[in-house]
């Protein structure tokens, strides 16, 4: 409603409430209050965030000095118990393999009263549904399935033995283009857990860590003028396990989907139990300890210079490098361990191994922190460098004005 100012004088009371200079006020009406004046601008306000970070560079120091020299001399109670039970109950084969438990935190295992064949069925299943989309994958699969069993590295079980306590362990591949040899690899879930929300992994040791930091490893390899190289040829599956723990490794397998499903059991260290790692670090050392009396040097870099099944080490002669690989060699075929993949940035130490047993790639991926190309460090054996591994993402073919 507008009002004219000839009727302004009517209609006013004649109470007024002023406020501070320069704010309007309040006139009170027949028709109530009424605001007049000037309104004061609104002010933006602007926020500031301030944060305060301060480096001790002092206390950085003393801790990284007490990290790199610190060695942990004692295990927890669970370590402890693991290293017992493994230096009890090893022993070996007429050929020299080892035989190892699976170190278990208590005698009876909670893993054999759930269903897992089931859930094992299940999940075969749906393999085979992804068989269907990919016929390459589903042979080299069965070609891997094949090896374990002509190799002797799993059996099928007989069938007047069903029915001891078992755990299933359900499997899928892992596809690893940058490998020389397998490209797909079976990895057994034995982290599943049964009907009763209980997996063998829940009740199994992990173990101690056993080996250095592996930067240490590349420090100490570096520092020798002769580099050398090499792996252990499928390191877990050169130590069996006890007829009775093979049972808490078992599968189910078949070619194909129409025929019917078998039941087989893991004779060897799984890879995917939680255990494995310590249980084959923990061999290595072993062998070193048991067939090393007679070249204790050899000996000393099995147990300071592998990380899990890598090998690196060296000399600063070429004739000291190859003596102490071949000594190296014949300690560890001792224990069933095969090297393999060798490589060095001497042509003549690489002389003296056979071409199947060299490595056929130029840069070597050196795995930090227990992953393949983690930092993307590649060691080129010809030029004896240390260099980057990466990829940068392809430019689109149009470059929108954003982009530039």
């Amino acid at each position: 409603m507008l009002l004219g100012v000839e009727v302004c004088a009517e209609i006013i009371i004649g109470d007024i409430i002023r406020g501070p200079l320069g704010s309007p006020c309040a006139l009170n009406t027949k028709l109530g209050w009424i605001l007049f004046g000037n309104i004061a601008q609104h002010i933006a306000s602007e926020e500031f965030v301030v944060t305060h970070h301060h480096v001790d560079v002092e206390n950085m120091l003393k801790k990284m000095w007490e990290i790199e020299t610190s060695d942990k001399n004692e295990y927890t109670k669970e370590e402890k118990l693991c290293e017992d039970l493994y230096n009890s109950s090893y022993y070996r084969t007429k050929d020299g393999r080892y035989i190892v438990q699976l170190p278990k935190k208590t005698a009876t295992l909670l893993s054999t009263e759930g269903e897992t064949r089931n859930i094992a069925m299940k999940r075969l299943q749906m393999l085979e549904k992804r068989f269907t989309k990919d016929l390459k994958l589903k042979n080299e699969y069965i070609k891997v399935i094949n090896e374990y069993l002509e190799n002797n590295h799993m059996e099928e079980v007989p069938n007047n033995e069903i029915n001891k306590p078992s755990v299933y362990l359900p499997h899928h591949p892992v596809i690893r283009e940058d490998k020389e040899t397998t490209k797909v690899r079976i990895v057994f879930d034995a982290s599943c857990k049964g009907t009763n929300n209980v997996s063998i992994n829940d009740e199994l040791l992990v173990g101690p860590q056993l080996q250095e930091h592996m930067r240490k490893i590349i420090i100490r390899w570096r520092l020798k003028r002769i580099c050398f190289v090499a792996d252990i040829q499928q390191m877990y599956r050169q130590i069996l396990v006890t007829q009775e723990d093979a049972d808490f490794q078992r599968l189910l397998s078949r070619e194909n989907s129409d025929e019917p499903v078998k039941d087989y059991r893991l004779l060897r260290v799984t890879f995917g139990t939680s255990c494995a790692p310590y249980l084959a670090v923990k061999t290595l050392h072993q062998v070193a300890n048991d067939e090393g009396e007679s070249n204790p040097e050899a000996a000393n870099i099995i147990k300071h210079n592998f990380f899990i099944d890598d090998l690196m080490s060296g000399r600063d002669t070429v004739e000291d490098s190859i003596n102490i690989a071949k000594e190296i060699k014949h300690i560890l075929e001792k224990g069933g361990f095969k090297l393999q993949k060798w490589a060095s940035n001497s042509a003549k130490f690489l002389n003296e191994f056979e071409l199947s047993e060299r490595s056929s790639h130029v840069n070597i991926n050196i795995r930090v922190d227990g992953t393949i190309r983690a930092l993307g460090l590649v060691w080129n054996m010809g030029n004896d460098q240390f260099q980057y591994d990466f990829q940068l993402p392809l430019s689109p073919e149009t470059i929108t004005k954003g982009q530039s």
